[in-house]
């Protein structure tokens, strides 16, 4: 079994992968290099709710803004904007899945908004809310920032009570003590790969709701 799967998320960060290369057409398959932080920890949780191997799971690029843009940051939060980006008009680009990852920052009611607003569109979607920030998921698992970072790294504690901004914020700074080496986005794509997601699920309920939404959908 193979899976086409769309995903868009509000942060570059969380998609930018480790080749430099511009953007990819719009419907074309990502390759590995490609692949951002978010892209990984989709994939690993496909595999463990759905049992599709990662290597069965095939990225495609998403579509642009009517102006030929990519979407960004509110892009995703806007009702006109986020219903065109989820109407493929030709069917041969339309995907198995569409995944819409956003940061809740504070707006409890964020989820099942974007959802009302796109609820009769014809492909098999999936919202995801992460809380605060896509961030705190980077956190949830003590081991693996430990692992990656440093043995000295604090226990953030619980990651979703943080404000919103403060997950960011933390994890840039651990990164500039322990692995300045690292890019922010190739530190996220580490621990997306690394992170235990049953520690992951426990300590942030926003994520324990992908992983449902996703063998559901």
């Amino acid at each position: 079994m193979s899976l086409r799967v769309v995903l868009f998320a509000e942060g570059a960060g969380e998609l930018l992968g480790a080749s430099r290369f511009g953007p990819a057409a719009v419907g074309e398959t990502l390759n590995d290099d490609e692949l951002g932080a978010a892209h990984i920890l989709v994939r690993r949780a496909l595999d463990r709710c759905r049992r599709i191997p990662p290597q069965a799971v095939h990225f495609q690029s998403p579509p642009r803004k009517r102006r030929g843009t990519a979407a960004r940051g509110s892009d995703l939060r806007d009702r006109e904007t986020l219903r065109q980006l989820l109407t493929w008009l030709d069917p041969a680009l339309r995907p198995d899945l569409a995944i819409v990852l956003v940061d809740e920052d504070g707006d409890a009611r964020r989820r099942d908004r974007l959802l009302g607003w796109v609820a009769d569109l014809a492909a098999p979607k999936v919202v995801a809310v992460a809380v605060r920030e896509f961030e705190a998921w980077m956190m949830a698992d003590h081991a693996a920032l430990r692992h990656v970072l440093a043995p000295a790294v604090p226990d953030p504690g619980q990651v979703e009570a943080l404000p919103p901004g403060q997950a960011k914020a933390i994890l840039d700074e651990l990164r500039g003590a322990h692995r300045p080496d690292l890019a922010p986005r190739d530190l996220k794509r580490t621990l997306a790969g690394q992170c235990d997601l049953q520690a992951l699920a426990a300590r942030c309920p926003s994520f324990d709701l992908l992983l449902r939404d996703l063998a559901s959908t």
